[in-house]
């Protein structure tokens, strides 16, 4: 999904990204931008002490814990990946004039907002659910040659039996400190 948020969102190099939310889409598209794209201003807003610690550890440049901290200068791509109305409202107000913001968040309640920032700044907005199958073969390319590396964002491990147990920890817990849980068919636990 974070090729297909960087394709939309026309990454490139020295631009300055913001990305609100930085669960598993959110890191994955920070170490696109950095590792394919050569994006180094990147600015992250989460709540997670947790997730916060690996995106500063896979290259942030500057990390908040509040919208309220974000700073009035802007940036030219917002990705807003946590999809709730606090979250799009503040990036529709941090995009610079003609900048784009690309929705990756699920909205799970309607939300409202004030069109005008986007009408006013003449903002490109898109919205990102999943992916291409090109998408996935650029992916496993870029892996395979070792273009990127998605090991600090993977905080858990488990069998495929916990699939469960693997969802809740990203959706349901309260602190989210998990970040990418994978599913190994091969655990016997």
């Amino acid at each position: 999904m974070a090729l297909h948020i960087a394709d939309k969102g026309g990454f490139s190099a020295g631009c300055r990204l913001g990305i609100i939310g930085v669960g598993p889409i959110g890191l994955l598209t920070q170490i696109v931008a950095k590792s394919i794209y050569g994006i180094n201003d990147i600015t992250v807003i989460d709540i997670s002490l947790e997730r916060l610690a690996i995106a500063q550890k896979i290259g942030a440049g500057e990390i908040l814990t509040s919208l309220s901290e974000i700073d009035p200068v802007g940036v030219d791509i917002v990705v807003e990946a946590a999809g709730n109305q606090k979250t799009l409202n503040a990036a529709l107000k941090w995009i610079n004039p003609g900048g784009t913001v690309v929705m990756s968040g699920i909205y799970e309640d309607r939300v409202d907002f004030d069109p005008n920032e986007i009408v006013c700044k003449e903002v490109k907005a898109f919205g990102v659910n999943a992916y291409k199958t090109s998408d996935i073969e650029e992916a496993v390319k870029i892996l395979a040659e070792g273009k990127v590396d998605v090991k600090p964002v993977i905080t858990h491990v488990l069998p495929l039996k916990s699939i469960k147990e693997g969802f809740s920890m990203l959706v349901t817990e309260k602190r989210k400190t998990a970040a990418k849980v994978l599913l190994a068919t091969n655990l016997l636990t």
